[in-house]
This record gives C-alpha cells, structure tokens and sequence, in this order.
C-alpha cells in the first residue's frame, strides 16, 4: 500500500525544496523550489506590485499563514476564526521584514513537512486538506514567479 501523505509530502518538498532528482513531478530539473527562490529576491522585488498587481510579499505573507493555519487543524489547536484578509495586506517589507517572513515561512513549512511525513487520512476532509497544501502552494509560487524575473525557475530541456 502506498501511503497518500507520503506522496503529498514528496510533490510537498519539491515545490519548496526544489528538484533533486531525474524523477521530478512539477518542477523542471535544477529547480530550486520555492524558499531557495525567494531568496534571490530583494525586499524591494518582493515588494514590487506591477501594473497594480499584488506583490510577491504578499503572496508569501498568503502562503504563510495558510500553512499556519494547517499546522493549527493539524495539531488540533484552536486558532479562531481565520483572517484571510490580514494575509494579504503585508505588500511592502523593509530588508528586515522580508528575512523575517522568509524565516517564518521556512518554519510553517518546515512544520507540515512533519505533519505530511506522519500524516495518516482517515477522512475525506483531511484528504483534501493535505492534497489542498500542494495545489494552493502551486499556484502562488507560479504567480510569484509571474510578478518577479528573478524569482523564475530553469526553463524546460529542449529535445
């Protein structure tokens, strides 16, 4: 049998973590996934919003506290209601900010690896949970890469 958390948790790790192996599911090969990523990026290139779109701060500040949250349901703790609102009003970080909402993603991250690497599902509910955090993080990590150049990944080998 083959464990459904196991399989999230590997296309999980290679969002984040980038593409280790000839054996890649989303990301081209020499990726270096998301938190590698966002480090290329200065404060004010994760601040940037062009054409008044939202900048990439704000989608990490997102994708933080949706892993937050997770790690909440997962742990069974109590977080109130959810703000989702809140996620995304960080568009402008200082030097500062931007090594700390970087820092704070790596641990929301670091954290649901773990729950991914011990996560059985018993419930329809918590399946979609857990295939949920791979399908959101692909999405914002693609619209993180639309709005900074220096944020895009290797481009596909051609033939």
């Amino acid at each position: 049998m083959i464990s459904v958390s196991s399989t999230i948790g590997a296309l999980f790790r290679e969002l984040v973590d980038g593409r280790s192996s000839p054996e890649g599911y989303i990301l081209n090969p020499d990726d270096v996934g998301l938190l590698r990523s966002l480090d290329r990026l200065s404060a004010a290139e994760a601040s940037n919003t062009p054409a008044g779109r939202v900048s990439v701060a704000a989608h990490v500040d997102h994708v933080r506290y949706s892993l937050y949250r997770l790690n909440g349901w997962a742990s069974g703790t109590d977080l109130g209601p959810a703000d989702w609102g809140a996620s995304w009003r960080r568009s402008r970080v200082t030097d500062a900010e931007w090594k700390e909402l970087r820092t704070k993603l790596a641990s929301e991250v670091a954290a649901w690896k773990g729950v991914l690497d011990r996560a059985t599902v018993s419930d329809d509910e918590s399946l979609r949970s857990l295939a949920s955090s791979v399908a959101h993080l692909a999405y914002h990590f693609g619209a993180i890469r639309q709005l900074a150049d220096a944020a895009r990944g290797p481009l596909e080998p051609q033939l």
